[in-house]
């Protein structure tokens, strides 16, 4: 598994979103004051992928290079399912992965944020396998779009996979040795709340990167979610929320955030966007995480 180097300085962004135009887009990303961004390529709920018009992606590409944003990740496709036993499904998750491998190198970006699957009425050993297989076909997109895939940590809801540290080290050990290069971990604050990691405190804090340590390694994370929680620990619930306004609170989200083996991992806001607050209020409070 290729490792990570840390930056001097945190690298901070969002999810942003293209759909008003990615020149909009990206220069108001710049003026924020983002140093990496998540994107989707395509339509997220849809296997349907437009062409690739060169043009545009080299337009975008080179706007990333002109406001110094990087790395640059993209999100999966809400649709995918590797971890299904469902053959028709199954092809159409794997089919849509691979191409949006191809998409992510042509929009730019180095790494491609994967929701690992549920296993549904399979056992959690067979989803696991069905994932391993998937993952293992795709050996040659790999290697022809050099795109790192991020394994995101899930909240536990229902049936899916990777929902504790140890489960996701098991899961990325079923690959195969030609495509550990290319697997990294996408950590959600929210995520692993929900799914019983207490980072409140900087006790709490201490005790989870510790178990990140002795499962599959904090070098393992390429991206951190920063989302704060609408759920109680451990209670499964996939509920992002405003950063300091749910269950984590600010100042846990601070002590996990600024961990020595944590701050110089890439990180991308995923809040609501609502009457409440909105992108800029909550990355105004992770930048302050840092001062």
């Amino acid at each position: 598994m290729a490792q990570a180097k840390q930056p001097a300085t945190p690298t901070l962004g969002i999810h942003l979103s293209m759909g008003g135009g990615s020149q909009k887009a990206i220069e108001y990303a710049a003026a924020m004051g983002c140093k990496t961004v998540q994107i989707f390529t395509h339509n997220p709920r849809s296997f349907q992928f437009k062409p690739i018009v060169k043009v545009e992606t080299d337009a975008i590409n080179a706007l990333w290079k002109k406001h110094g944003i990087g790395p640059i990740f993209s999100h999966c496709n809400y649709l995918i399912n590797l971890g299904t036993t469902d053959n028709a499904m199954f092809h159409a998750s794997l089919a849509a992965a691979e191409k949006e491998l191809e998409y992510a190198r042509a929009f730019g970006c180095d790494y491609f944020v994967l929701h690992v699957g549920k296993h549904k009425e399979a056992s959690l050993e067979t989803g696991m396998q069905q994932v391993a297989k998937a993952i293992n076909k795709l050996g040659p997109a790999f290697r022809k779009t050099n795109v790192t895939l991020l394994l995101e940590t899930v909240a536990g809801q229902g049936t899916e996979i990777g929902r504790s540290f140890e489960e996701m080290a098991q899961l990325i050990a079923m690959f195969d040795k030609e495509v550990q290069p290319y697997i990294g971990v996408c950590l959600d604050t929210c995520h692993i709340f929900a799914a019983g990691y207490d980072i409140r405190t900087k006790e709490g804090v201490e005790k989870v990167v510790q178990n990140i340590e002795m499962t599959f390694g904090a070098e393992c994370i390429r991206l951190i979610h920063v989302n704060d929680s609408k759920g109680a620990l451990g209670d499964n619930l996939d509920r992002h929320e405003h950063l300091g306004k749910g269950q984590i609170g600010a100042a846990g989200l601070k002590a996990f955030l600024t961990h020595p083996k944590i701050k110089g991992i890439p990180m991308a806001i995923e809040t609501p966007i609502d009457d409440t607050a909105g992108q800029e209020d909550d990355f105004t409070i992770l930048q302050g995480f840092f001062k």
